[in-house]
């Protein structure tokens, strides 16, 4: 055994060249799943650079989001659904309707998820009928919804965030979304000041939540909307 008096006599030392007492070893964290997202990626159809229709509603940001490849078929194949989104938008001059925020997955433009809520970057709720500058839109409870969250192995679905600009309030205007805060395991619970996202490894028996994935994108942007 190790007396840790720091002279080496006979003991086996891992992890050191010196004598010591004994001390933890630490290494980085590995977490195994059965299901996983591969990607995050934006989607838009439009271009940077595309001007705003304003009065009708608008995909803002889209956003494919895909899963591993994998045969775990005990209690059926495990996939990914998606739980939790926070959104950054990111706009100059741009006024939106906050009753007109809904996400949804683009195979099915009739199911949506609405009831976002709306927070400053530094995380104040926003309240009121209309919202601008920079922000953050909060979907939380997406399994309740009617859209579909589910992502089956080695497949794909995308998601796209709708609203409806009021107008714009200058002759230079821009609007981004992105997708942030969300590779960082260490983060604090999904919310407006934590993680960005929320998804769960589930098959018909069991789920395990997480709050981050395993990129090496720390930001996705969505098309920029300008004049």
């Amino acid at each position: 055994g190790n007396d840790g008096d720091g002279v080496p006599e006979g003991e086996v030392i891992i992890g050191s060249y010196y004598g010591g007492p004994n001390v933890e070893i630490l290494g980085t964290k590995h977490v195994s799943v059965l299901s996983k997202i591969t990607s995050i990626t934006n989607a838009h159809t439009s271009t940077d650079g595309s001007p705003i229709p304003t009065g009708s509603p608008t995909d803002l940001g889209v956003f494919k989001i895909a899963a591993a490849q994998q045969s775990n078929n005990l209690n059926g194949r495990n996939k990914v659904a998606i739980n939790g989104l926070t959104l950054t938008v990111r706009s100059q001059n741009v006024q939106l309707n906050t009753s007109s925020f809904v996400l949804y997955n683009t195979a099915d433009t009739n199911s949506t998820a609405g009831g976002a809520k709306f927070y400053t970057l530094d995380g104040q709720l926003i309240t009121g009928p209309t919202v601008s500058g920079d922000f953050l839109v909060f979907f939380d409870n997406l399994l309740n919804s009617s859209t579909n969250i589910v992502i089956d192995a080695g497949m794909s679905a995308t998601f796209a965030l709708k609203a409806t600009p009021i107008q714009t309030t200058n002759a230079i205007y821009s609007l981004q979304v992105s997708l942030e805060q969300f590779t960082n395991p260490a983060a604090a619970p999904f919310g407006p000041l934590g993680s960005h996202i929320q998804w769960l490894d589930k098959d018909s028996g069991n789920c395990q939540m997480f709050n981050w994935v395993d990129s090496p994108n720390t930001v996705v942007k969505s098309i920029t909307f300008r004049n």
